[in-house]
């Protein structure tokens, strides 16, 4: 397999990866604010915060998607030297 094909493999395994990781994030958001919101005895509807949840996705998603290039995928990542590195 020559570079370029490489590439374009590893950049649709990323693409891919990425939107199950955000999917993922965004499904375990939606489940904390339901647990949230039983406990308190309140609307779902009332717990729903736009921008706390993208930010939620947005700080969790990396967590998902390295879960995802290493289970599926068997793609691990590790730093050395403050780089970080990709071991196929």
């Amino acid at each position: 397999m020559n570079n370029k094909n490489k590439k374009s493999k590893w950049s649709a395994i990323h693409e891919e990866s990425i939107v199950w990781a955000r999917w993922i994030a965004l499904y375990e958001a939606v489940n904390m604010i339901a647990e949230t919101a039983e406990k308190k005895k309140v609307s779902f509807k009332s717990k729903l915060k736009p921008i706390a949840i993208n930010k939620y996705i947005e700080s969790t998603q990396d967590i998902y998607l390295r879960k995802i290039l290493e289970q599926e995928y068997n793609i691990n990542f590790y730093f050395d030297d403050q780089v970080e590195k990709i071991s196929i």
